[in-house]
């Protein structure tokens, strides 16, 4: 997922993980994702993820973050 800078800051991309992020948390199941980018970090930490492992892409490709959710965290909404 991505958001076109443009419409950055306006909550959009909260809009669409936080209702799976809930969901995750109330059934008792992690949640997962992959992020890059500094800003993309602080953005999946403030949804109360935590990067758990850093991934470098085959063919010098950039390095990701494996990000999870546990549903005991308090989600910072």
């Amino acid at each position: 997922m991505d958001t076109a800078p443009e419409a950055q800051g306006k909550g959009l991309g909260s809009a669409v993980l936080i209702p799976g992020r809930q969901e995750a948390a109330r059934t008792g199941c992690p949640a997962f994702l992959e992020t890059s980018g500094e800003a993309d970090v602080r953005f999946c930490e403030r949804l109360g993820f935590k990067v758990t492992a850093d991934v470098q892409l085959p063919d010098n490709g950039p390095v990701h973050g494996a990000c999870t959710g546990t549903p005991t965290e308090n989600l910072r909404i």
